[in-house]
């Protein structure tokens, strides 16, 4: 049976995708970038280096964490009293380390875009502080944990917001959203998220109900309202800095069922195009897909022919679509069969998309380039 349903999927993509998507036109640069999860100390001295290697080998976008959760490696191993924070000057969060200045810096010297990774609801001091966000039941007795902090909390919006703003003050060129600004299916059940929905629908639900109950418009409405807050950050962030630019890391699952993206996540692409974010980051990694979909190599690539034929005739330019390219497992850090992956390149060369290198640990990791 899951054979049969993979079969399906690899298959029929489209028809599950909102055929009559239109995505209005964001003059936009393609990109070819790297993702850092941590930086090592070695480089911490010789950035200039640095940045000259990946300049040469072709990089042109250079995605850099800059918030710390508790177990994250520390970038550079610095040592600190934060046991989560961030990167940046702000007073809303504990400061780390003050990384951004010196990669704007290098970044302007060898032309190469600097993009601050930025996590949201799962963000550890908020976590710690707030708590996280109320659930509706699965079934009848079941009822999971919320996965990050309630968004539409006012407290923890104004406090996120006022994060952002600080980060808008340092000359980047753009956002990446971490993949945790998403509402779980079972999120969020609290009494700020189920009044607003009253408001704007006159539909009543509550914590008492499990998700089999709630009605379809409680999804579509938490979508909206998800968009709808990052935008106003987006327009906060752009009256400091107008030439920022935001990618939304977009979840493999929502690229082929814009039903299952909204129930799933609260996510989905034709909203956050209409409201002007300029790149949709999607987590295509293969190997984490070949796990979850009991795919062969070969059926992860009929996939992802699938997807990006898909999604390049709906978005111009075509590179406004960024591929995650996974080039190491995630656990054991080990690089993927290289054979298959040059395979993944003349995919992403045929349909001209962006793509980003997932997770990038040290330079040797630019082998993986795609030629």
């Amino acid at each position: 049976m899951k054979i049969l349903l993979n079969t399906i999927v690899l298959l029929i993509i489209p028809i599950f995708l909102h055929a009559n998507i239109i995505l209005v036109k964001n003059n936009t640069d393609k990109i070819i970038g790297v993702q850092i999860f941590y930086i090592s100390e070695k480089y911490k001295d010789n950035l200039d280096e640095y940045f000259y290697t990946l300049k040469q080998k072709g990089v042109n976008t250079v995605f850099i964490r800059v918030f710390q959760n508790k177990g994250d490696r520390y970038h550079y191993n610095v040592t600190s009293l934060c046991e989560s924070g961030v990167y940046f000057k702000t007073d809303q969060a504990c400061m780390i380390y003050d990384i951004l200045p010196e990669f704007i810096k290098y970044g302007k010297k060898y032309h190469i875009k600097i993009f601050a990774w930025m996590g949201t609801r799962k963000l550890s001091f908020l976590v710690d502080k707030f708590g996280v966000a109320e659930t509706f039941r699965l079934n009848e007795n079941e009822k999971r944990k919320g996965y990050g902090v309630d968004i539409f909390e006012p407290v923890v919006f104004k406090k996120l917001r006022k994060i952002f703003i600080d980060l808008a003050k340092y000359e980047i060129d753009g956002i990446l959203l971490q993949d945790d600004f998403i509402l779980r299916i079972d999120e969020s059940s609290s009494f700020y998220t189920t009044k607003n929905f009253l408001t704007d629908y006159d539909i009543y639900v509550d914590n008492s109900y499990n998700i089999k109950e709630l009605p379809e418009d409680f999804f579509e409405w938490k979508t909206k309202a998800l968009s709808d807050i990052i935008n106003y950050i987006k327009w906060d962030m752009k009256k400091i800095n107008p030439k920022i630019k935001f990618a939304v890391n977009i979840y493999y699952e929502t690229l082929f069922s814009s039903k299952k993206g909204k129930r799933w996540y609260g996510q989905s692409i034709e909203n956050y195009n209409k409201k002007g974010f300029t790149y949709f980051a999607s987590m295509l990694y293969s190997e984490q897909i070949k796990s979850e979909m009991k795919f062969s190599n070969e059926d992860y690539l009929k996939f992802l022919n699938n997807v990006l034929n898909f999604w390049t005739k709906r978005f111009e330019p075509p590179y406004r679509f960024i591929a995650k390219l996974q080039i190491r497992h995630f656990k054991n850090k080990n690089y993927i069969d290289k054979k298959f992956y040059n395979n993944i390149c003349g995919l992403i060369s045929k349909y001209n998309v962006s793509y980003i290198l997932v997770p990038f640990e040290q330079l040797d990791d630019l082998d993986y380039l795609c030629n």
